[in-house]
């Protein structure tokens, strides 16, 4: 068993799924300041317009579709954007502790 598992064409795509939409979650959520509701609606926004058009065939510039609209994909990379939002957070409320422990620091080594 051991790490073959992890080699499989379905944890890939499960993984890189993910791993696709998280940088839009940490645009989204730290450089636009979005919330953690709007980053996450915009993933699912992006994965449902791409899944679309994969259902579609391309907006009719294909014959048929070619590739299959797949819902894991819209679950898999909405996750993606929460998770890259959620470490946005994350590192502000890390941020903003470590600040008020400084300041909490010198404060004290004033007095």
């Amino acid at each position: 068993m051991g790490l073959s598992r992890f080699t499989t064409g379905v944890f890939a795509q499960l993984f890189f799924n993910i791993a696709m939409f998280i940088p839009l979650g940490v645009l989204t959520a730290g450089c636009l300041r979005w919330g953690l509701r709007a980053s996450t609606l915009a993933g699912f926004g992006l994965s449902l317009f791409i899944e679309l058009s994969q259902l579609s065939g391309n907006w009719g510039l294909a014959p048929c579709p070619y590739r299959t609209f797949d819902v894991d994909d819209l679950i898999n990379n909405t996750a993606g954007a929460l998770m890259g939002a959620l470490v946005v957070m994350l590192w502000r409320l890390l941020r903003s502790r470590l600040r008020a422990r400084r300041a909490a620091r010198v404060a004290t080594a004033n007095w």
